[in-house]
């Protein structure tokens, strides 16, 4: 009796991607010969990126065992950034009247929020927060214009920069509901 060894084929082989979460992670690797699932370091090994932390593209090998199993198959696979669905100011801010709209917005005045809209937590030196600036609606024609008064209908707008690609921001959300794509 001949036993034919198993060729590998990269359409034998998934991979799973992954979303940063700030911890090291280990992609699942599957080879299988029809519905017949193959065993790691029986039939085939793994070399190459077999984990990480950051975002970004991976690339690893899987190596046939050589006797039931033949052949090298490399696949990438992808640690996602986490997707920031929304931010949301937290505090009240005041501030001295001095003619212009612009405030300051320390970062814990601020909440991020996941794909599934759970806060989160993102580390302080991943993004900075510039040109905060309380902003009224216009009656008129209904559009935002500076104000450099505080309270009553204002709104305070603000730009959030990532610094990190770790993260991903989707959208962002201002205290009184208007949303702004940035994907």
């Amino acid at each position: 009796i001949t036993v034919q060894s198993i060729k590998l084929s990269a359409e034998m082989v998934t991979v799973t991607d992954l979303s940063y979460n700030g911890t090291e992670q280990t992609p699942t690797v599957t080879v299988k010969n029809g519905e017949t699932v193959l065993k790691k370091d029986k039939d085939y090994t793994l070399s190459g990126a077999l984990s990480a932390t950051n975002a970004g593209s991976y690339k690893l090998t899987i190596t046939g065992d050589g006797n039931n199993c033949v052949g090298i198959v490399e696949k990438t696979w992808k640690l996602a950034p986490m997707k920031l669905n929304g931010i949301r100011k937290v505090e009240n801010l005041s501030k001295t009247y001095n003619g212009t709209p612009y405030v300051e917005l320390s970062k814990n005045a601020l909440t991020f929020y996941d794909e599934n809209y759970n806060p989160t937590k993102i580390p302080d030196d991943v993004y900075e927060i510039t040109d905060a600036r309380f902003m009224r609606l216009r009656e008129d024609d209904k559009t935002y214009v500076n104000s450099p008064e505080v309270g009553g209908d204002k709104t305070i707008v603000f730009t959030v920069t990532l610094k990190s690609d770790n993260y991903v921001l989707i959208e962002c959300e201002y205290n009184n509901g208007i949303k702004t794509e940035t994907e």
